[in-house]
Formats: C-alpha cells, sequence, structure tokens
C-alpha cells in the first residue's frame, strides 16, 4: 500500500514539475511539436512564387521615381495556440498588417521613390521570442529568409531595371535586410553598387557583422552612400533589456546623423509621425536623440515611457516598458525621410 501511495505521489510531483515548466515557459507539449515540425537554416525551403502579383503588398508600376524603395514590414501576425509557428503566405492578419505598416511607419519613403514589398512568410515574434536568440535566428533564416531572398531575387531580375535603390525596413523585417545585405549583396556586387543606403531599423548591426561583410559599411554622416542605418529606440533606464539588442551594435543618431554621444533636442526633430485613434498625425518637439556609443543604443529621454512602450494598434508590446521598439521610425519619421532624399541626391549627383 505504502509503494501504490509512494508511486501516486511521485505521479502527481512529475505533473506539477512539467505543468510548471509549460505555464512559466509559456510552451505546451503541442507547442514542442510545432517548434520540430518547422523548416529551419540549412533545410530545403520552397520559395513562395512571387511572380504572382497577388504575392506582393505594394508593386509599384508607375516608375515616377528614379530610385526604387524596398520595404520589408515588422512581425505582423500573432500565433494562436495549436497553429504553425510560421504563417502561410496568405494569412490574412500578416497581409492585413502589412498593409497597416505601409499605411504608417513603411509610408516615410513614399515621397522618396517607387514602393515594392513582398509579402513573406513570418514566424510569431511572441512565440519565437521566448527562446535564445541563436535559436531565434534559425527560424528566421529559414522560412522567412527563403521567401526575402527569392523576393528581392525577382524584383533584381524582373522589376528593378536597374535602378539605385533604398531597403527599408524594421524589427522581423530588419532580419530579412541584413540577410539581403550580407549574403544576396555579397554574391552580386554588382547590384551592390545600387544599393543608396538600407535603412536596417529595430533590429542590430553589429560591428563583427562588417567585418564579416566589408561590401558595405555603416553611415557615418548624412549623405553617404552604399551604407546602413540602423538604431534600437529606448529610455534611459527602461525596466528590461531589448530583445532586438546585440553587443557590439552600432546605432547613428536620427536627427543629427552622428554617432557621436551628442544629444540632438526634439526641438531639433522635424516631426514625429504618430498614431492616435486610428488616424496618424504629425507631432512635433516630441523625441530627442542620444547615442549611448558604448552599447550602441539610441536614447530617448522627453517622451512618456508607459505612453510609448505599448503598441500603436493595440496589440499586445513584447517589450518592457522603457523599450520604444514600436516607434523607433514613428519618433524619427520625417527626419528619415529627409534624410533619405540627402542620401538620394548625393548618389544620382556623384553618378
Amino acid at each position: 500500500m505504502k509503494k501504490i501511495k509512494a508511486a501516486i505521489v511521485l505521479f502527481a510531483m512529475i505533473i506539477l514539475v512539467c505543468g510548471g515548466y509549460f505555464f512559466y515557459s509559456g510552451f505546451w507539449p503541442e507547442d514542442i511539436t510545432a517548434i520540430t515540425a518547422v523548416p529551419v537554416e540549412g533545410d530545403e525551403i520552397t520559395p513562395t512564387d512571387y511572380s504572382d502579383e497577388s504575392n506582393w503588398a505594394i508593386l509599384d508600376k508607375d516608375h515616377k521615381y528614379p530610385v526604387d524603395i524596398f520595404c520589408f514590414y515588422p512581425s505582423e501576425w500573432k500565433r494562436e495556440r495549436h497553429e504553425k509557428i510560421i504563417c502561410d503566405i496568405d494569412n490574412r492578419d500578416m497581409r492585413e498588417g502589412a498593409v497597416n505598416f505601409l499605411k504608417s511607419d513603411g509610408s516615410v519613403f513614399d515621397t522618396v521613390g517607387n514602393y515594392y514589398m513582398p509579402f513573406y512568410r513570418q514566424y510569431s515574434a511572441g512565440f519565437v521570442l521566448k527562446l535564445p536568440y541563436d535559436e531565434e535566428m534559425k527560424f528566421a533564416m529559414g522560412v522567412p529568409r527563403t521567401d526575402a531572398m527569392a523576393a528581392f531575387d525577382y524584383y533584381i531580375e524582373n522589376l528593378n531595371e536597374s535602378r539605385p535603390f533604398i531597403l527599408l525596413s524594421h524589427s522581423q523585417g530588419s532580419k530579412m535586410s541584413k540577410a539581403i545585405v550580407f549574403d544576396y549583396l555579397r554574391d552580386n556586387p554588382d547590384v551592390c553598387k545600387r544599393m543608396i543606403a538600407a535603412y536596417i531599423i529595430g533590429t542590430s548591426v553589429t560591428e563583427n557583422e562588417l567585418l564579416l561583410n566589408s561590401g558595405v559599411s555603416f553611415a557615418g554622416g548624412s549623405d553617404d552612400f552604399n551604407v546602413i542605418i540602423s538604431y534600437n529606440t529606448q529610455s534611459p533606464d527602461p525596466e528590461g533589456p531589448n530583445r532586438e539588442w546585440l553587443p557590439g551594435s552600432i546605432a547613428i543618431n536620427p536627427i543629427i546623423w552622428t554617432r557621436t554621444d551628442e544629444l540632438a533636442t526634439a526641438e531639433q526633430n522635424l516631426g514625429s509621425y504618430i498614431e492616435k485613434d486610428g488616424e496618424m498625425h504629425k507631432k512635433m518637439n516630441l523625441a530627442d536623440a542620444q547615442v549611448d556609443t558604448e552599447k550602441g543604443l539610441l536614447i530617448c529621454s522627453s517622451v512618456d515611457e508607459k505612453e510609448f512602450s505599448i503598441h500603436p494598434r493595440g496589440k499586445a508590446s513584447l517589450f518592457p516598458v522603457g523599450i520604444f521598439h514600436h516607434y523607433d521610425i514613428g519618433f524619427y519619421y520625417f527626419n528619415l525621410r529627409a534624410n533619405a532624399l540627402d542620401r538620394v541626391n548625393a548618389y544620382l549627383t556623384e553618378r
């Protein structure tokens, strides 16, 4: 009888320990199955067909500008339990989110160039961010990267017509831009020469990555070209770390376009673009900017931490209070627009 009771107690303890693990980690048994069922970096993956125009959020055929904007949107899809952790290309929520990005932050260069933005299969950020960073990147460099590379290759071969171009991206989309810059452009130096700039915002670009990929450099001023622009925005003392930040990161100040620790005041800002009640509004004197040169982060000290740590479209934020990830572009929207024009003019003048 004692052996039976001991076995029951042991079984109960196992159930409690396993249940506690799944509860506190956020994973459930079906999640583990979902992880193992998803192709990752190195697997053979069939890309999305980008000759099908329905797989583009925007595909500009008017060509009224001499320059193209190639864009990757951030994470716009949230997985429900029992769903795969990579969405299908026709996922409605992902597609609607991508279009909403084009109407808000993604519109930042719509006075600069012809827009091209493919839909691509995304991982669910809320799920994958529970994993160690190296594990996250295995998923990012699997299905999403496969689609990103296929879309960009189709664009270059069939749509670009040898025009110079700018890359624009945020968050998960910026991981796709990094794949383009550090893989595709490295292997296609003639195409690389036509890249005016890559605005890889809301994820880290590190010194080591640049050392390993010498085809492009990090921006050092306001009008150099064939360069990367990158930063992650936070308050001086956030409640937790920014998952998108990596040691060795580099950042540039998007108001005064230096990499020093000089403070650019909110009064120097050309204007933020902020969503309120479903509408976008220009707001002056909101966001200052200062580079933390030791960590390679962008510090904004002039805004309300709690107000600007939430997602502007009411989605649950995956970041601690004081991490302004959702406003990396919006805080400096009109500075970014003016800067893109400066770089385009410098490029076209020299070429």
